[in-house]
């Protein structure tokens, strides 16, 4: 695809700003990675709340809900 014709696609689903490294400042990646950091968060507390509602304990790993073999075998 000839490069005239790709930079008219971008710019009609608005891409090119993106594509262009010029653009992308050390501030937007601060933004974009405090963006993440928060959803990571949000999802880890998601988990715990599900966590609870199921009465399990994320925290002690699944050798708890494991039946002990016997010991006299």
């Amino acid at each position: 695809m000839p490069r005239r014709r790709q930079t008219q696609l971008l710019n009609q689903i608005g891409l090119q700003n993106i594509m262009n490294e010029e653009e992308i400042s050390s501030n937007d990646l601060e933004i974009i990675g405090a963006g993440f950091e928060t959803l990571a968060s949000l999802f880890t507390f998601l988990a715990l709340v599900k966590a609870k509602e199921e009465g399990t304990n994320p925290l002690k790993g699944t050798e708890s809900s494991r039946k002990k073999a016997p010991d006299n075998v």
